[in-house]
């Protein structure tokens, strides 16, 4: 690395050293002029220090080297002769900094330019180094280098490349357990919504004496577009009387009313009208339809029928309790318990029936019961 200081042995700890040893290590990572970028190392050894640079990561560029002692450093420039030991300019060499060192070739050889502060001047040294052909042992040992940094790099890369793994792998292990959590909790929320649907089902048209079985509640469930409801029973003429004014005094201004009929003949018929009941003369409701229980059919306002305009008339309409189209498809009158002029049939122009019926003919009938539900849409 560009600055590194590496001391590599300590001559005051080892008394047998040879001339060769390196007692102490500067590296730097220098570019020259030429903008390459070249390994430089000082070497300090016991009576010299050598300098040796090398374009970096190269096996076949030249070296350029030097080896001096005291004395070839104080007639390289008389700046080094106020010192007197080797040591003390390896010292000032060890601690100057990346950006006072340069390098420029002069012909075959290399100069290391030293830039000292001197008197508040700054002095420029060269130092030249001496190009070297490599020869194999030169090779040889940066082979080993090269292989010692990639191995280095690559053992790096490893602990990275496990670390990130395995930080990975914790932080996926997190989020099963998340998920499996999340899961879990929508299982159980998926439990208690079908669980108060099915309650909420078993009460739908719990009041009813013509509703008994699910068939019939899933069916009329479907003729409201199988939207989440409640129903809530607000007249029955069993109960509350089969006049007009028993219906008005608990339907008057009521809407989103589903009227539900069982006649004597073992027909279960009935409408649905979404706006509140009055004394209007006629209605217009694109939302009101009619059913037919037993043949589980669903008969809407048909948008192109010649009296597409007349889905309900108004309480009272012909001694009526209630009239569904403009040819009485379902007509109710008042008494409709004891008299048979209550009647239906499959052709009005209002509705569309399928092979025009309702109950596939013209027919009078006794009601056995007639109740009428408010349907209000839960969320």
């Amino acid at each position: 690395m560009m600055g590194e200081k590496i001391i590599t042995a300590n001559s005051s700890e080892n008394k047998h050293e040879t001339v060769d040893e390196i007692k102490k290590t500067k590296k730097l990572e220098l570019k020259d002029s030429n903008s390459e970028i070249l390994e430089v190392e000082f070497n300090l050894r016991k009576n010299t220090i050598t300098i040796q640079t090398q374009k970096k990561l190269s096996l076949n560029s030249p070296i350029y080297f030097l080896d001096y002692d005291i004395k070839k450093f104080h007639n390289c420039h008389k700046f080094f002769l106020q010192y007197s030991d080797i040591e003390e300019i390896f010292e000032l060499i060890y601690d100057m900094k990346e950006e006072e060192f340069s390098l420029n070739y002069e012909h075959e050889n290399l100069n290391l330019i030293l830039k000292i502060e001197q008197r508040k001047k700054i002095i420029e040294i060269p130092i030249q180094l001496k190009k070297r052909e490599l020869n194999i042992n030169d090779s040889n040992k940066l082979i080993k280098e090269h292989i010692e940094i990639l191995v280095k790099e690559n053992q790096t890369l490893k602990n990275e490349f496990n670390s990130f793994k395995e930080k990975c792998l914790n932080e996926i292990e997190q989020l099963k357990i998340r998920i499996n959590k999340l899961e879990k909790e929508n299982e159980k929320l998926k439990e208690e919504l079908n669980n108060n649907l099915v309650k909420n089902d078993d009460l739908l048209f719990s009041e009813s004496k013509i509703i008994k079985v699910n068939e019939d509640k899933n069916f009329l469930k479907y003729c409201l577009d199988n939207k989440k409801i409640e129903t809530k029973l607000i007249y029955s003429a069993t109960m509350d009387g089969d006049t007009i004014d028993a219906f008005n005094k608990k339907c008057d201004g009521k809407s989103n009313t589903l009227s539900i009929i069982k006649t004597d003949n073992g027909k279960i018929i009935g409408g649905y009208f979404k706006k509140a009941f009055s004394v209007k003369e006629n209605y217009y409701d694109p939302d009101c339809f009619l059913f037919s229980l037993n043949y589980k059919e669903k008969y809407n306002v048909d948008p192109n029928g010649e009296y597409k305009n007349y889905s309900f008339f108004g309480k009272g309409s012909d001694g009526a309790i209630i009239d569904f189209g403009y040819g009485s498809s379902i007509h109710i009158t008042t008494n409709c318990l004891n008299d048979e002029n209550n009647y239906y049939c499959g052709r009005d122009g209002t509705f569309k029936f399928p092979n025009n019926r309702i109950t596939n003919s013209d027919t009078m009938f006794k009601v056995l019961e007639f109740e009428v539900y408010q349907i209000t849409e839960i969320s």
